[in-house]
């Protein structure tokens, strides 16, 4: 919640986006992969369409051209089930409170 614009390193947007580097919809395999989205500001994300080149350079330094290159590979289709999505549930509404503490 403290980093700047994944892509531009702004820290002086209103509005941030949780932006995705690969497409929430069309690799729903990444859909909730933590590595996937990060905080972007609202300029890259809706005017530049996730403004990628320096968005994914960034990636590289922050979490390492082998991930990169794992999240960049073919669409995966990734159908979640009922348990799967009541953990993920779970999982981020204790990392909700968390943040609110």
């Amino acid at each position: 919640k403290d980093l700047a614009c994944v892509s531009c390193g702004t820290t002086n947007d209103i509005q941030y986006h949780a932006s995705h580097f690969k497409p929430a919809g069309g690799y729903s395999y990444l859909r909730f992969d933590e590595n996937n989205v990060h905080k972007s500001c609202s300029r890259c994300n809706s005017q530049l369409a996730g403004n990628l080149i320096p968005y994914r350079e960034a990636l590289i330094k922050k979490i390492g051209i082998e991930e990169v290159e794992r999240l960049e590979q073919p669409n995966q289709i990734k159908t979640w089930s009922v348990e799967e999505y009541q953990e993920i549930i779970k999982k981020y509404r204790q990392k909700t409170k968390e943040l609110k503490l």
